[in-house]
């Protein structure tokens, strides 16, 4: 009985008359509900956030005029399956966006006041009116539906993952990764106690710029899963940072010993962290040692709300693995495995502690940069890309096999779905194989408005 409220069962050859009919009405009102629409979720500071970029604003405002024509059009069996995977893929790019589901239903209300509100005005017939009306609504209310179905799946997986990204990598590399923290740290506290009692001013914000301090603002929430031993480590940076910037204030030594409780604090806090993470048990991938593709959305979801939120922006190396291939044919899959695992072990060495590294499939690599500028990122990959081709592997009967990999960079585009920014790299690292290979290639055009593919209501 339900299924004929399904999307795909509106489109009856009697809804069909009806819409076509209907187009005369609707099509011409679309451009004032497209500006009306953005200029209403502009003046709330909550959605604002999401529109508020030159890309967002380009794209959508062509994209949401094109989705209604689309969605309020005659179909077929065939075009309304289609339409309903459409209204899908614009729930996954909402949880990709993390868009709270009541900005997505008043968007929605928005749409619905100004198709009723044109066909109101353009059609004289009140019954054929109040059948428009209903028709409208009913396919509006149903695209919703699987809008938000797809949204909420999206927002149960990237939850899922993020829970269980702890626990499927290994601990054993998490405790490294955390003493080498440790380690930074106290080496940074070593020299400012230099400077400081040598009589030198310590530049405000060498703290909150130091790899160890990146780790903790962009890592530890994804480490540690005590909330309330990251924020009292957050808190104690934040207090730390504050001692530097009251410099003149205290004398020397009182800006030293306040340092030394600071750091020492947050060292134990961390030593907290690798007491539990040596607890939990190992589930490591053997190959490359590398964070697994599935756990990326909960990782870059997060660093791309803390860019539109102000902070310094992300950016994403893709890498892949010049004539791997030929390699697995020549050598075969075990020796293709090792040249696999090699890679992973380059990367884990060359990027900075609080960067990201994921096996993304197959041959091919994503690094993701916190709070990582385009001239830093493509130091970050020239080195990899370096280290690679000056470290020849030897395998069997002393053959060696020199390495080389094409890299593609992007920083944050400024959209809020990551994907454009993951696509822009992509399209980078394929410039980078275009050209021979071997070689490195900034993202040219990072907002890339030539194939629009989501829509964001």
């Amino acid at each position: 009985m339900l299924q004929k409220y399904y999307l795909a069962n509106l489109y009856t050859e009697q809804s069909n008359q009806r819409l076509a009919t209907l187009q005369s009405a609707l099509k011409p009102a679309y451009p004032a509900i497209v500006n009306s629409f953005y200029n209403e979720l502009l003046n709330d500071e909550n959605a604002r956030k999401f529109l508020d970029n030159d890309l967002v604003e380009t794209r959508l405002t062509k994209e949401l005029g094109r989705w209604m024509e689309q969605t309020l059009s005659p179909k077929d069996a065939q075009q309304a399956q289609e339409l309903v995977g459409i209204q899908r893929h614009v729930g996954e790019v909402h949880a990709r966006i993390n868009v709270p589901m009541s900005i997505v239903d008043s968007a929605m209300m928005m749409v619905k006041t100004g198709c009723f509100k044109a066909l109101l005005e353009g059609l004289e017939d009140r019954n054929e009116v109040y059948d428009a009306v209903l028709l409208v609504n009913s396919i509006l209310e149903s695209s919703l539906s699987l809008i938000n179905e797809a949204f909420l799946q999206g927002l149960v997986e990237n939850e899922r993952n993020a829970q269980s990204f702890r626990t499927n990598i290994s601990s054993h590399e998490l405790v490294l990764e955390v003493e080498r923290v440790r380690t930074d740290l106290f080496n940074w506290l070593s020299e400012t106690t230099l400077d400081l009692m040598s009589g030198t001013v310590v530049r405000a914000g060498t703290l909150s710029h130091a790899d160890f301090a990146l780790w903790i603002t962009h890592k530890l929430d994804l480490v540690c899963d005590q909330s309330h031993i990251c924020d009292k480590i957050k808190l104690l940076l934040k207090e730390a940072e504050a001692v530097l910037q009251n410099q003149q204030i205290n004398s020397p030594r009182e800006l030293c010993l306040l340092l030394n409780k600071n750091v020492n604090d947050i060292a134990w806090q961390l030593s907290e962290i690798a007491r539990s993470l040596s607890q939990m048990t190992e589930r490591t991938d053997p190959l490359t040692q590398l964070i697994d593709r599935k756990y990326l959305p909960p990782v870059i979801q997060k660093e791309t709300r803390l860019a539109m939120m102000g902070q310094p922006a992300y950016a994403v190396i893709m890498l892949d693995i010049d004539h791997f291939k030929a390699i697995n044919d020549q050598y075969g899959h075990h020796t293709g495995d090792i040249v696999l695992s090699h890679v992973g072990g380059m990367l884990r060495k060359t990027v900075r502690i609080s960067d990201y590294c994921f096996r993304y499939g197959g041959e091919e690599f994503l690094v993701l940069l916190p709070e990582c500028d385009t001239t830093q990122a493509h130091k970050i990959a020239e080195n990899i890309r370096i280290s690679l081709q000056s470290n020849p592997i030897i395998v069997e009967d002393n053959q060696c096999i020199k390495l080389s990999a094409s890299l593609g960079i992007a920083p944050f585009t400024g959209h809020p779905d990551f994907m454009e920014t993951i696509k822009a790299a992509d399209e980078a690292l394929y410039d980078a194989k275009r050209q021979g290979r071997n070689t490195t290639v900034i993202s040219k055009v990072c907002c890339d408005l030539r194939s629009p593919s989501a829509v964001t209501m």
